[in-house]
């Protein structure tokens, strides 16, 4: 099935000067697309949930839920300096967001296009803020770890 999704995606590739598959693939694993209905929009649609996995990460850091422990103790590993831009970096994930949102309520081939490429081509800049914030995370409960280790604190 996945060749008929590549050999499907490399007649829009030409169409709509898209990524490769095999580039779009390696970052959104569009190759679990079961059918080539509708293809850009299911493209889209995979690429938004991975913004929406992400950006619901970054929210969690800047605005913890009270409901949350985790979310909650993540938060204390930033400064609020930090805090900032993650601000920005959330904004620009929720922008994306909204705009693929928009497109299940009209959509387009062109339309999809050009939001495909768009967050592809900004795809590194926020993958690298979110590989920041993702070791800042581990980092943090790296040093949790070893504080619980030398009778530092625990809430569990």
């Amino acid at each position: 099935m996945s060749e008929n999704i590549e050999k499907e995606y490399n007649i829009l590739v030409v169409k709509f000067s898209l990524p490769s598959f095999n580039k779009l693939n390696q970052e959104f694993e569009i190759s679990s697309i079961e059918k080539p209905d509708f293809l850009l929009r299911n493209i889209r649609r995979k690429m938004h949930e991975k913004l929406e996995f992400f950006s619901k990460t970054v929210e969690s850091i800047i605005h913890p839920s009270g409901e949350s422990i985790v979310s909650s103790y993540e938060s204390d590993f930033f400064s609020d300096e930090e805090k900032n831009s993650l601000v920005s970096l959330h904004k620009k994930l929720l922008i994306f967001e909204r705009r693929s949102s928009l497109l299940d309520i009209e959509s387009s081939e062109e339309n999809e296009a050009i939001f495909i490429n768009d967050l592809f081509n900004e795809w590194n800049n926020l993958k690298s803020s979110l590989k920041n914030v993702l070791n800042k995370l581990i980092t943090g409960w790296t040093n949790e770890s070893s504080d619980n280790e030398s009778g530092g604190k625990y809430f569990g």
